[in-house]
């Protein structure tokens, strides 16, 4: 429970994500979209456990997005 209830939450939402990416169903176009809305979404007037959700796929497509890009 917790703190580590609420890193829980963080986790669990990139993974779908990561599955994505790794079977090559990544859409980077897509990715950006989702990115740019969760990024307008995320507010301090959310719960704890939606704030960190949204930070976590926030942070799942940043990741998979700049590697992308990498190549």
């Amino acid at each position: 429970g917790g703190l580590a209830l609420l890193t829980w939450h963080h986790f669990k939402v990139k993974l779908p994500y990561y599955k994505r990416a790794a079977a090559g169903r990544f859409d980077v176009e897509k990715a950006k979209k989702e990115f740019e809305e969760t990024y307008k979404k995320i507010s301090t007037s959310m719960s704890q456990t939606e704030f960190q959700r949204e930070v976590g796929r926030l942070e799942v497509l940043g990741e998979l997005i700049i590697r992308e890009q990498k190549g």
